[in-house]
C-alpha cells in the first residue's frame, strides 16, 4: 500500500539576512527572474525609488544593505520582496508544484500572499511602500528603540518574566515599550521609546550575563500598538488590492496564527499585522500540526531549520539562498508535469 504524500509549506523569510549581492547568480540564469526584476524596476522609475537591480546587485558589498547611503530601507524592502517572488517563480518554471500552505514572517507575508495568489506580484508594490512608510513616520514621533534577546535557555525560564514585568512597569510611565516578535521561545524581540528599550537591554546583561542582548537605536518599530493610529492609511491601500489570479491556497497568518483563505481575509490579518506583536513559534508548530512536514526557505539566509530545531519540531527545512540551493530543492521536489508557467 502507498504511504499517504507528506505536505509541504513554502515558508518566507522577512528582513534580516538580506545582502548586497542576493539574487545575481538567479537573474542571471532565470528570464522568469528577470521578469519580476524588471516589473520592480519599472515601479521604482515611476514613483522615485532606486532600481530593485541597483539596491540587490550594485551596493557596496563591505556593507550591510540597511546602511547603504544611496537606498532607503523602503527600497530594500521592496527588493526583498522580489527575489523571494523571483525565486519561487523559478521554482516553478522548474516543476516544483504548489505547496500545500504558505506562510510568511512579517515583511514575507507580502510574498507568501502572492505565493498563495491573492494577487499578482505588481499590485502590492505600492502597498509595502505605505507600509514602511507609516512605519517610519510613527517611529519618528519619539526617539524608539528596538532590542533582541537571543538564546534564553530553560534554565533562565524567569527572564520573560523580567522582561514582562520591565515592559509593564515602562507602559506605567506613559511608555509604549512591548515585546514585539517571538521568534520562537527562546528568542524574543521588544521595541518602544529608547529609554526604557536601553533600560531593560541593560537590565538583562547584568542579571543574566550569559545572555546575549543587543540594542538597536533609532529603529524602526513593526508590529507595536505605536502602529494603531496610521494603521487606517495601510488599510485604505490594502482595500484599492484587487482579487488575485485564480483559486487560492491556504495562508498561515503571523498575526493571529489563522489559517487564511481569501483576499478580504488577508488584507484584514495583515492590517492587523501592523500593530499586534507576532509569534512565529506557534507558526511554526500549526504548520507541523497541518501535516506539513517539508519546508521550503524562500529568501536569502537560512533561519528556519536553526528555529524549527529549537522548537522541537521535526520538519526538514530546504533553504534557497543561491541557484545552487535552488537545484536541490528541485531535485527534491520538481514534478515536471506540473510544472508552473509564468
Amino acid at each position: 500500500m502507498n504511504q499517504p504524500e507528506k505536505k509541504f509549506a513554502f515558508v518566507f523569510e522577512g528582513q534580516g539576512k538580506q545582502f548586497p549581492g542576493m539574487y545575481l547568480d538567479l537573474y542571471n540564469i532565470s528570464p522568469e527572474a528577470r521578469k519580476i526584476f524588471d516589473t520592480a524596476d519599472r515601479f521604482c522609475r515611476r514613483t522615485g525609488w532606486p532600481r530593485i537591480t541597483d539596491v540587490c546587485f550594485e551596493a557596496d558589498p563591505t556593507k550591510s544593505l540597511l546602511v547603504q547611503p544611496n537606498f532607503h530601507p523602503i527600497s530594500v524592502q521592496l527588493a526583498i520582496v522580489t527575489g523571494e517572488v523571483a525565486t519561487s517563480a523559478y521554482l516553478h518554471k522548474r516543476g516544483v508544484p504548489d505547496a500545500d500552505v504558505n506562510a510568511g514572517q512579517s515583511l514575507g507575508q507580502f510574498a507568501a500572499a502572492i505565493e498563495s495568489k491573492f494577487f499578482i506580484y505588481q499590485r502590492i508594490l505600492p502597498a509595502i511602500v505605505v507600509r514602511a512608510q507609516v512605519t517610519e513616520h510613527a517611529s519618528q514621533i519619539k526617539e524608539t528603540a528596538n532590542g533582541v534577546i537571543y538564546d534564553i535557555r530553560r534554565k533562565e525560564h524567569d527572564l520573560i518574566g523580567v522582561v514582562k514585568q520591565k515592559l509593564d512597569q515602562s507602559r506605567q510611565e506613559d511608555d509604549d515599550g512591548e515585546v514585539t516578535l517571538f521568534n520562537h521561545r527562546y528568542q524574543v524581540m521588544v521595541g518602544g521609546t529608547r529609554r526604557h528599550i536601553e533600560e531593560l537591554i541593560n537590565l538583562i546583561r547584568e542579571s543574566h550575563p550569559g545572555i546575549r542582548a543587543e540594542l538597536f537605536l533609532n529603529a524602526q518599530l513593526s508590529h507595536h500598538r505605536r502602529l494603531t493610529d496610521v494603521q487606517p492609511i495601510f488599510n485604505r491601500v490594502l482595500e484599492s488590492i484587487r482579487s488575485g489570479i485564480g483559486a487560492t491556497i491556504p495562508l498561515i497568518s503571523d498575526a493571529t496564527n489563522q489559517v487564511v483563505h481569501t483576499l478580504s481575509d488577508f488584507k484584514r490579518e495583515v492590517g492587523s499585522q501592523l500593530k499586534n506583536p507576532l509569534d512565529w513559534n506557534s507558526n511554526m508548530q500549526r504548520l507541523s500540526d497541518m501535516g506539513a512536514m517539508t519546508w521550503v526557505e524562500i529568501g536569502p539566509g537560512k533561519i528556519f531549520g536553526p528555529m524549527a530545531k529549537m522548537a522541537s519540531l521535526d520538519v526538514e527545512v530546504l533553504p534557497t539562498p543561491n541557484v545552487e540551493a535552488m537545484e536541490e530543492v528541485i531535485e527534491r521536489l520538481a514534478r515536471p508535469s506540473k510544472a508552473f508557467s509564468i
